[in-house]
């Protein structure tokens, strides 16, 4: 028997996914607790015993929020699969960290909606919107000059599964792709057309059109980008970040929009979620603003669990599962 817990705080596992993980294997017991985590978040603990006897029993865990104390709660635990991506918050736990349990995310599955997101971004600034919905709310009827995609160089950051999609996509608009990622023994990628590594970096700003911020959250990437890399951007440049806001330092992107270093930006993340309402950003005419929406699509839920129901096949086959994340680098 293998003992499945799942925790998906602030979503719904309906009956129909819940059937699509039981399919998996006659041996999988299912078991819900995100009612009883739920419960534990917001001080009542009146089902603390039922959510402490599924967690210590418990083979798996499919989660959105761990349980406080998760190692030392569900001592038979082998392996927790997270339902997002970014692992800045859950590698905080300093147990799970320097635990044996294998962390799996869910990259890559909002790879696809994230990347279109870039590309609304970059057709946005380059198809004037901004300016059309301002002369449409000014009932001005004013010609205006456009560019097109395929004329110009859109710089990744970061050639995880976003970024590769971003590539993909742009290639077949036919756009120049220039993309910064760790160093590889082959410093080569499909839809790349100049792949760069470590300090290279700076060529990501100084040649593009449109900077995408694809990085992950981590210690090396914390405030990696500043007011040096936006000073090498061109002045009509876009910034488009789509990753998390603590990877850029807000304060120099403030800057480069208020002196005009750079054209404009497409931001989804920020440092501090909400945006506070003070900030300049709400002001600017040549910002668009996503409330860190971006990547989530009216089937996200149903797409993590048909991720979450492959993952679980290669378990119980013992196959290498996908998406394990380092846990002392962070993604």
């Amino acid at each position: 028997m293998i003992n499945v817990v799942t925790t998906l705080h602030g979503r719904n596992i309906n009956q129909e996914n819940q059937n699509k993980i039981r399919a998996v294997n006659p041996d999988v017991n299912l078991q819900d607790a995100t009612l009883f985590l739920s419960e534990e978040l917001n001080g009542n603990l009146s089902h603390a015993k039922e959510l402490d006897n599924m967690l210590g029993e418990a083979d798996v865990i499919f989660a959105r929020v761990l349980p406080e104390n998760v190692i030392k709660r569900a001592p038979k635990l082998k392996w927790i699969q997270m339902s997002y991506a970014g692992m800045e918050t859950v590698l905080k736990d300093k147990d799970l960290v320097d635990s044996p349990v294998t962390l799996t995310n869910a990259s890559g599955v909002q790879a696809e909606a994230i990347s279109e997101f870039v590309l609304a971004m970059m057709l946005a600034f380059d198809k004037r919107l901004l300016k059309l919905v301002e002369q449409k709310n000014q009932k001005i009827w004013k010609s205006m000059l456009m560019v097109g995609l395929a004329s110009q160089t859109v710089g990744i950051l970061g050639l995880g599964s976003i970024g590769k999609e971003l590539a993909r996509k742009a290639k077949a608009l036919g756009m120049h792709v220039i993309a910064y990622d760790r160093p590889r023994k082959s410093m080569r990628a499909r839809y790349v057309d100049q792949l760069v590594a470590g300090e290279e970096i700076d060529l990501v700003f100084k040649q593009s059109d449109f900077v995408a911020c694809c990085l992950p959250l981590a210690p090396k990437t914390t405030g990696i980008i500043g007011a040096k890399e936006f000073r090498l951007m061109k002045p009509t440049a876009v910034f488009i970040n789509v990753s998390r806001g603590p990877v850029v330092q807000e304060d120099a992107l403030i800057r480069a929009l208020q002196e005009k270093w750079i054209a404009g930006a497409g931001l989804d993340v920020f440092e501090k979620e909400p945006l506070p309402q003070d900030s300049p950003l709400w002001e600017m005419p040549n910002v668009i603003i996503s409330p860190h929406c971006c990547g989530r699509l009216d089937d996200n839920d149903d797409r993590v669990v048909e991720f979450f129901v492959m993952n679980l096949k290669r378990y119980l086959n013992g196959k290498h599962l996908l998406n394990i994340v380092d846990k002392k680098a962070g993604f």
